[in-house]
């Protein structure tokens, strides 16, 4: 999953995501990887480690669709 991040000099980053990622949606509900379209806005909780390639790589622990 690549990402964009606002106020990054980067701009992307790639989401790795690991099976057992938690993807919710605005509601809560439980959703998968294939029912988030480009262009969702999302908030993603990673575990703060990320590569020094471009774009960044950083495993996502949890995403949440915000729009």
């Amino acid at each position: 999953l690549l990402t964009e991040v606002s106020g990054s000099f980067t701009k992307k980053v790639k989401l790795i995501l690991p099976k057992e990622v938690v993807i919710t949606d605005a509601k809560g509900n439980m959703i998968t990887v294939d029912q988030v379209s480009v262009g969702t806005k999302i908030k993603v909780n990673h575990d703060g480690i990320a590569t020094f390639s471009l774009p960044p790589k950083t495993t996502a622990i949890s995403v949440e669709v915000i729009e």
